[in-house]
């Protein structure tokens, strides 16, 4: 007797209304955890204060941009980005080409740049404070940690991007007598735009992050020098001046995208030039 599939009669949805089915609880993660913070933190920005809910406009935003304090916390942020990512770009570019040379012995020499990441944060405060002991060098200990936790992992993104570039190329370019460095400029780095824009915008996302070991090792009010934007925001929130604190994180988010979308106009135009 001929056997029948139960599944049969049963009606198949299309494909698509498969996989938006699919994807509702991630959209609805995204909007509980995402959106609707990001939502509430623009709307504290145009209120008087945590209580009082009337519309102040723009009147927070001055306040936080005329802040003294403010202003300082956005000049050392600019700088530590400004130092850290470029060091680590260029550390992370320099361990993938020897990873690269290495081919497959390269596995413990890449695992011993990636062991940063599984050290608890308050194990490298402690070491921290041996090399840096008081505040005089507080710059170059969160500039060394910063370095130490994600120069690994960046080269590991930078590694992936020269295995993109054909050897082939490289081989054909020395043959018509291009040296290493001209190799390197007109060549590999052109080639793996991509992957160095993907790499420069997590090393500055993760600059934003060094705060963690700011706090542990100075606390809320750590030296001039190395006061950021993290550390107004936090001490906004303490004091429960919520319309700062979000104007404050609106008015960086905002420089922040602005300044992305332009390198990424920029990267796009040269991609465009090079093909």
């Amino acid at each position: 007797m001929k056997r029948t599939n139960a599944w049969s009669g049963r009606k198949h949805w299309p494909f698509s209304t498969r996989l938006a089915l699919c994807c509702i609880p991630g959209l609805a993660l995204f909007a509980l955890f995402w959106i609707y913070p990001f939502g509430v933190t623009i709307y504290y920005s145009f209120v008087e204060s945590a209580f009082r809910h009337n519309f102040a406009g723009f009147k927070n935003y001055a306040f936080v941009w005329n802040n003294a304090y403010y202003r300082t916390a956005m000049g050392n942020s600019a700088r530590f980005c400004l130092t850290a990512v470029p060091a680590a770009w260029t550390l992370a570019f320099v361990f993938a080409l020897c990873l690269e040379r290495t081919n497959e012995k390269g596995a413990a020499f890449l695992g011993f740049f990636l062991l940063p990441l599984a050290v608890p944060s308050s194990a490298t405060v402690a070491i921290w404070t041996l090399l840096f002991p008081g505040e005089k060098n507080a710059f170059f200990a969160l500039l060394s940690v910063f370095l130490w936790k994600n120069t690994g992992f960046a080269a590991l993104l930078m590694r992936v991007g020269l295995s993109h570039v054909p050897v082939s190329t490289r081989e054909a370019a020395a043959v018509e007598g291009a040296g290493a460095v001209r190799s390197m400029f007109q060549i590999v780095l052109p080639q793996m735009a991509g992957q160095s824009f993907f790499t420069v915008l997590l090393l500055l996302s993760w600059s934003m992050k060094v705060f963690k070991e700011s706090y542990a090792l100075y606390g809320a009010y750590p030296p001039d020098g190395v006061y950021m934007v993290q550390n107004y925001i936090n001490n906004q929130f303490t004091k429960m001046r919520y319309p700062n604190m979000t104007a404050a994180s609106m008015g960086t988010a905002v420089i922040i995208a602005f300044l992305t979308a332009i390198w990424t106009g920029r990267e796009k135009r040269e991609e465009k030039g090079w093909l």
